[in-house]
């Protein structure tokens, strides 16, 4: 039995009132418990872990991410 891994995770938006699937590239699901975004930026402020809670955990019902950073000099991670 192995982990079940789901990258360009579909996400269902609503636009002009009607059901839109879009998938986002830098997101992956594991085992549909938790998301994983890949960033690479040269700094992680405040701002990116609330957006993977509001945008991402909130609309496909989870509640565990990890947003994983690789442009930095160390690599960072933020357990969410």
């Amino acid at each position: 039995m192995g982990l079940e891994f789901l990258s360009q995770v579909p996400i269902l938006v609503y636009w002009n009132k009607q059901e839109v699937i879009i998938g986002i590239e830098q997101l992956v699901l594991l085992n549909k418990m938790l998301l994983i975004e890949l960033k690479s930026l040269e700094k992680i402020t405040p701002v990116h872990p609330k957006q993977v809670k509001a945008y991402f955990l909130e609309l496909l019902d989870l509640e565990l991410g990890l947003l994983i950073n690789f442009k930095e000099a160390k690599i960072t991670k933020r357990i969410i």
